[in-house]
């Protein structure tokens, strides 16, 4: 992911984490009732289902002169412009998130 995306690649990501969880923990809610927490378990299920998404709703559009992802989430999907839809950019965002869960991990391990 080129440097000057990766603020919106991570914007992109973070939408789709909060908009999966809040999905999940309103199920949660219709089935146990008001009030009634996803556990661990769930969390990671809705978080690693989110994270393995297919990211095909990201683009790449041009706004202002300047190239931007846009997609759901982010501010650049109410402009004006063509989006680029597939070809890299989906799987550089997947990447992003391959790489964050990575270094979190030797973060974990080396402490």
């Amino acid at each position: 992911m080129p440097g000057y995306l990766k603020c919106d690649a991570c914007k992109a990501i973070a939408f789709q984490m909060k908009d999966y969880l809040v999905k999940a923990e309103s199920k949660r809610t219709a089935v146990k009732g008001k009030g009634a927490a996803l556990s661990e378990s769930e969390y990671v299920d809705t978080l690693e289902h989110c994270c393995s998404q297919k990211w095909e709703q990201y683009g790449l559009k041009e706004v202002h002169g300047f190239k931007r992802l846009s997609g759901p989430g982010l501010e650049t999907a109410d402009k004006m412009g063509m989006v680029m839809y597939g070809g890299p950019w989906p799987k550089r965002i997947f990447t992003v998130i391959k790489y964050s869960q990575w270094y979190k991990n030797c973060q974990l391990y080396s402490a």
